[in-house]
């Protein structure tokens, strides 16, 4: 079992990190599930009645440097992501600001979004996962009941 070190000596196993990065990651999808479930369960419902991999759909594909159409479900995609953004740019989140403040703006392009939800996926890819992948197993994006053990 590999162990890291942190500065002040305490000691993790991997599996140990990975469920802290998981914990952390939680917290996030808590916070955009009671912020954008809507649109995650659109996307997703399209996603499903296209025949789409909504995980694989959600890759960024570039052409000479310019982001390419989505295959399917581009409006319900950028709804999504456009609406994280947004709570993403509420307190005790610090990651791509600028980029969400471009998105948040009313006829962002399609470059401004790419750029965006490539930061998205760079600091927030566990969430987004997680967002995703129990709404195509429960039909919808929801938090689950609070007497729930997750």
């Amino acid at each position: 079992s590999c162990l890291c070190s942190s500065p002040d000596g305490l000691i993790l196993n991997v599996s140990q990190i990975l469920t802290l990065m998981a914990l952390a990651a939680w917290g996030t999808t808590k916070h955009l599930i009671g912020e954008c479930a809507p649109t995650v369960t659109d996307y997703v419902q399209c996603t499903k009645s296209s025949g789409k991999d909504a995980m694989k759909l959600m890759e960024i594909k570039y052409d000479n440097g310019k982001p390419l159409p989505l295959e399917a479900c581009g409006t319900e995609h950028t709804a999504m992501v456009r609406c994280c953004a947004c709570a993403l740019l509420k307190p005790g989140y610090d990651k791509c600001l600028k980029s969400f403040e471009a998105m948040a703006k009313e006829g962002a392009s399609p470059m401004v979004i790419s750029k965006g939800w490539t930061c998205m996926q760079r600091y927030y890819p566990l969430t987004f996962e997680q967002m995703v992948k129990a709404a195509e197993t429960i039909g919808e994006c929801k938090l689950p009941p609070a007497d729930q053990i997750i």
